[in-house]
């Protein structure tokens, strides 16, 4: 949800979940993948991953 909002609160709300919940889930996502998934911006967040 994240990659097609990119905005952690859209996502969230759509999710039915706090942003905060949201934030957590990718960051340990990225830690343990190793890489990052989106850049953040003061204004949402964009892809760092293009298929």
């Amino acid at each position: 949800m994240v990659a097609e909002y990119l905005n952690f609160r859209h996502a969230a709300n759509a999710l039915g979940v706090t942003q905060s919940s949201v934030r957590t889930r990718i960051k340990v996502l990225e830690e343990r993948l190793g890489i990052a998934l989106f850049e953040r911006r003061h204004r949402g967040v964009r892809s760092c991953h293009v298929n």
